[in-house]
């Protein structure tokens, strides 16, 4: 993060990988996706965006 002019693209990158690896669980290990992760999805998914803007 030092090394970065804009630290809110590290925040971004590094939250990224949580909705990834839930799309990998839901793919590759066929996990279910109840209503709760969905929510939880979508409330990490619209803050990365309001980070990134």
């Amino acid at each position: 993060m030092a090394f970065v002019d804009n630290v809110s693209y590290v925040v971004v990158l590094r939250q990224a990988s949580i909705p990834i690896g839930v799309l990998m669980g839901v793919v590759w290990l066929k996990e279910s996706v109840p209503t709760p992760k969905k929510c939880g999805l979508f409330l990490i998914l619209s803050g990365l965006v309001m980070v990134s803007l």
